[in-house]
């Protein structure tokens, strides 16, 4: 569903997460937003994403900063830490700005990796992991 007054952008629970997307793309308007703010120029936006047009990008600039509830504080990432790496990887991440658990610290030390990943995935989380299988 395109957002009234802005025929570009769409939200959709099904598309990166509910957050606006430039519309028939998972291209998040945040996305755009931060790459323009970083200093890319609308052509360099253009020749990296061939699958855009520039009202795609005057679209983005328009609806401008998300503050919608389905959208995340920029940069700010949540992070699950599994049992192989220390507790000071979270520590570490949280100076950053992101949010970080470790599975000690949430009572899944002695979890299986189903059992873990299943918890990080319903939570939305991004799990770091040595496990080779994970």
């Amino acid at each position: 569903m395109t957002l009234n007054g802005f025929p570009r952008i769409a939200v959709d629970p099904a598309v990166c997460g509910g957050r606006p997307t430039i519309a028939g793309t998972r291209m998040r308007v945040s996305d755009l937003l931060e790459m323009l703010a970083a200093g890319a120029s609308q052509d360099d936006i253009l020749a990296d994403f061939p699958y855009l047009s520039l009202d795609d990008v005057r679209g983005a600039r328009l609806r401008g900063p998300c503050r919608g509830s389905s959208d995340r504080p920029r940069g700010r990432m949540k992070f699950l830490i599994d049992a192989q790496l220390p507790p000071a990887l979270c520590r570490w991440l949280e100076t950053r700005g992101h949010v970080a658990e470790h599975v000690a610290s949430i009572g899944l030390l002695a979890a299986s990796d189903r059992d873990i990943a299943a918890h990080g995935e319903a939570a939305g989380w991004f799990l770091v992991t040595k496990d080779e299988d994970s």
